[in-house]
């Protein structure tokens, strides 16, 4: 059960930096707020619910839905950008919770897999996630900054392609 809690703040975490992210760069839907603001409950209820079941692929999978679901429900367009910061946003909590994992293995000279099963190191995963993927969010929020334009910038494209080869890496190093 403690597990499952931990998932359930930890989505909860993802989804409220999720929505200040995207708040600071593009404009939130004006109209029916209560209404969107269930919604967008709602879905976060529902990542949490599939989240009991902990099969890692549809946590993954679920997890994409809620932030597509979120940014459907919550903002204006242009959704292309928008889709382009959703897949930065959910390449950093990936690589956030893969360091978490890393860290704490590391840390307490252990396998990643004793690390996973153990609810004390689970906790100590979790907060080291947080703590990274707020970390990582705000690292974001930076590098990309606000886009008068509505295309991307050159620097932008260079930071997501970086990001995306610099997780395919860790995930190489670890199956290997």
């Amino acid at each position: 059960m403690v597990k499952f809690e931990l998932e359930c703040m930890t989505t909860l975490l993802c989804a409220v930096l999720f929505v200040f992210f995207l708040s600071a760069r593009y404009q939130l839907r004006k109209e029916r707020r209560v209404l969107r603001f269930v919604l967008a409950a709602a879905v976060v209820a529902g990542k949490m619910l599939v989240g009991y079941l902990r099969i890692p692929p549809l946590n993954f999978i679920s997890f994409c839905l809620m932030m597509l679901l979120l940014l459907w429900i919550l903002y204006e367009r242009p959704y292309p950008l928008l889709v382009l910061n959703l897949g930065a946003f959910v390449a950093a909590t990936m690589t956030a919770d893969t360091f978490g994992v890393l860290l704490v293995s590391a840390l307490r000279r252990v396998t990643i897999v004793t690390v996973l099963s153990e609810d004390a190191m689970y906790f100590q995963d979790h907060v080291w996630n947080w703590i990274i993927v707020i970390v990582l969010v705000r690292l974001l929020s930076v590098l990309l900054g606000r886009s008068e334009g509505k295309s991307i910038r050159w620097h932008e494209g260079v930071f997501y392609v970086l990001l995306i080869l610099f997780q395919v890496a860790i995930f190489a190093y670890i199956s290997t």
